[in-house]
């Protein structure tokens, strides 16, 4: 991710049995700050001793894993994680803007709108522009564009200094990207990632990308029309779904 290098340890002991088998008792720890691994630490594991077609074995054996201990807040054993897997091409099929922190909050988003592509997106450059008067509703972001084609829009919003606490002012970057469907309608599969270290955004990624459609009044449409969120997954630890933290405080709102 964003070329940055992790690095992880192992400690591998070895007994044998007297029935002619092998005992392997391994440790291994991440060597940064890391809550949640995605199994990390026990591929770094497995993928040294594992015998099924994805771990490509020089010397074939049958293994057996009796026991495994995660740290607190760690992935586990999620032996899928571990190899390439149909699951794992899917959920890498949504592009990501990636971060520099390794622990950080995220989510991605699918939805459909009522619309063509051409004009959800011209919907959100006009939003991000400040056509009308638009302004993030959510504690007034200042959002712009680093990137767009025919199909895919890449953004970033950060937090109004003027606003946030502190002054201090935190960025997050999203990806969209659009498919026009049959029927007439619009896919957008949108992902967004902070990019310092956080772990509960209160909803703040899922509003980042979620405000840039939206139809409500609160979000003061320029051009309306309706969407409906297929799918939101958050990574872990991250706020999830929660558009009531998209708009004032003091907002009242039918969703």
């Amino acid at each position: 991710m964003g070329g940055k290098v992790y690095i992880d340890k192992q400690i591998f002991s070895f007994a044998d049995n007297s029935d002619g088998t092998c005992k392997i008792e391994a440790c291994s720890e991440s060597q940064v700050s890391s809550v949640y691994d995605y199994s990390t630490n026990y591929c770094d594991i497995h993928n040294l001793y594992c015998s099924d077609d994805v771990c490509n074995p020089i010397a074939s054996f049958e293994t057996t894993e009796t026991d495994v201990t995660p740290n607190l807040g760690s992935g586990g054993k999620d032996p899928s994680k571990c190899g390439p897997s149909k699951t794992t091409l899917v959920e890498e099929s949504m592009q990501c803007p990636g971060s520099d922190s390794f622990v950080h909050a995220g989510v991605k988003v699918t939805t459909t709108a009522s619309t063509t592509c051409d004009l959800v997106k011209t919907e959100m450059t006009s939003r991000i522009n400040g056509a009308d008067g638009w302004k993030d509703p959510h504690n007034g972001g200042i959002y712009s564009i680093l990137s767009q084609n025919a199909a895919e829009l890449k953004t970033q919003r950060t937090t109004n200094p003027a606003k946030a606490v502190g002054g201090k002012v935190y960025v997050d970057k999203q990806v969209f990207s659009f498919t026009d469907n049959s029927d007439g309608t619009c896919k957008i599969e949108a992902c967004s990632e902070s990019q310092s270290t956080s772990v509960k955004d209160f909803s703040t990624n899922y509003c980042d990308i979620h405000n840039l459609y939206c139809n409500d009044k609160v979000c003061n449409p320029i051009q309306s029309f309706e969407t409906s969120e297929t799918d939101v997954t958050p990574r872990f630890g991250s706020g999830g779904k929660d558009p009531s933290k998209c708009v004032p405080a003091t907002a009242s709102i039918v969703v």
